[in-house]
């Protein structure tokens, strides 16, 4: 039976994986690889089908378990298609087909790579970007990125791409249409008499990626060295969790659709961007955790694309549930208050990560991330800090399930789903 292949997930460990690193412009790089071309292309040296199980002969592929994985060039048309991993050797990947599968295999000269998420890329020039959705089912609005040094600031800095989203470009490939944070993309001196770091602002809307600590100054330099990289979504939406400080901790970001409650609220779209939301100097040291939208901070906003406010405060988080009526309850390191000690080893106590939307003194909740769940214990002394914990079995069954930090100074875990329909 053929499994479902429309979340997909990639760690920068595996084999050919994009690196992210202290340089400009490699973000990007990694976004391309894991949201519209994939990676790791590999030639099929070989192939055999025992009943509806295929075995794929690719000496030292790199690929693991229940990842998906897009076969292409095969003269047997049918097998170009998506397929999700049912296991591995070093040199030999298992797949499982069904009845509509008339041929044996795979023939003339197929290959085999990493699958991107189903995203298009719009524009690309230097370290811009612009990503959009090619589902019909999504509002397809444009994440627009710029990963490259700007005239005003250091490529000694802090690296971290600046982000925007859009209804449509312009014919020179600038943010058009309806815009949030398309005035921010840019490097600023909030000064009209002192030009100097201490009033230069670098964009509003950031993904790092590269940085000295959780809490420091822009300009203090970061480590060299590669990032850890953690990317996952469907063709509507996707996380981003990425290492800025090279060995440990993690920044959660995110873009695309959320469930919404209400699906007839014409004021909003379903368009969400998670980022590191701030206004700070570059030479001002500053808390990352104060300022990551999905992190725990009232400081810190996500951007819920709205036609009528362009600059609409979300306050939201994996810290916030309706489970609990205070905000400083954390996913993962605050303890249950359900009155049941937790049963995390034999099914996981979670529940969906609500969006609350701030708006006139008052908080609206408006719908949840899609795929991600808010685990409602203390599991710290389960899952150490700073790591991916893979195919972790949550619910008793043989569903594979992630788990992830979100947070830099508490260790705050997050459950994945990455097989489910989101």
């Amino acid at each position: 039976m053929l499994k479902p292949t429309k979340t997909k997930w990639h760690w920068s460990q595996f084999a050919n994986a994009p690196a992210v690193s202290n340089n400009f412009g490699t973000l990007v790089e990694a976004l391309d690889a894991c949201l519209v071309d994939g990676y790791n292309l590999k030639a099929i040296e070989n192939s055999v089908r025992e009943d509806n199980t295929l075995t794929v002969t690719v000496t030292t592929h790199g690929f693991r378990e229940n990842q998906v994985i897009t076969i292409s060039g095969s003269s047997t048309t049918s097998f170009n298609r998506e397929f999700r991993i049912d296991s591995i050797t070093t040199d030999t990947v298992k797949i499982s087909l069904d009845d509509t599968f008339t041929e044996n295999s795979p023939t003339g000269l197929a290959s085999i790579k990493a699958s991107p998420l189903g995203w298009e890329r719009l524009y690309s020039s230097g370290g811009k970007r612009a990503y959009r959705s090619l589902s019909p089912e999504s509002d397809r609005l444009i994440l627009y990125v710029v990963d490259e040094l700007d005239p005003l600031y250091k490529n000694s800095y802090a690296k971290y791409a600046k982000l925007c989203i859009c209804t449509e470009l312009n014919e020179d490939g600038t943010p058009g249409g309806t815009t949030h944070g398309e005035n921010y993309l840019n490097a600023y001196y909030n000064s009209t008499t002192t030009f100097a770091d201490s009033t230069l602002i670098n964009g509003w809307y950031r993904w790092y990626y590269a940085r000295y600590a959780v809490s420091a100054s822009d300009i203090t330099a970061p480590a060299a060295g590669n990032r850890l990289y953690y990317v996952i979504g469907d063709d509507k939406s996707f996380y981003l969790f990425v290492s800025p400080l090279a060995t440990t901790s993690f920044s959660p970001y995110f873009f695309g659709d959320i469930k919404l409650l209400n699906t007839n609220n014409l004021q909003y779209t379903k368009t969400l961007l998670a980022s590191t939301r701030t206004t700070q100097y570059v030479s001002t040291s500053f808390d990352m955790d104060t300022y990551e939208s999905l992190g725990t901070s009232t400081n810190s906003y996500l951007t819920l694309f709205s036609f009528t406010n362009t600059q609409t405060s979300v306050w939201s988080k994996p810290a916030v549930s309706k489970l609990y009526n205070t905000v400083q309850a954390t996913s993962g390191v605050s303890e249950s208050k359900l009155g049941e000690p937790s049963l995390y080893q034999e099914g996981a106590l979670v529940t969906d990560v609500a969006i609350i939307l701030g708006e006139d003194s008052k908080y609206h909740y408006v719908g949840t991330l899609p795929g991600s769940y808010w685990i409602a214990d203390n599991v710290t002394s389960n899952y150490a800090a700073y790591s991916l914990f893979l195919d972790e079995k949550i619910d008793g069954s043989d569903k594979p399930h992630h788990i992830l930090d979100f947070k830099h100074s508490t260790g705050g875990k997050l459950i994945l789903d990455p097989t489910g329909d989101w």
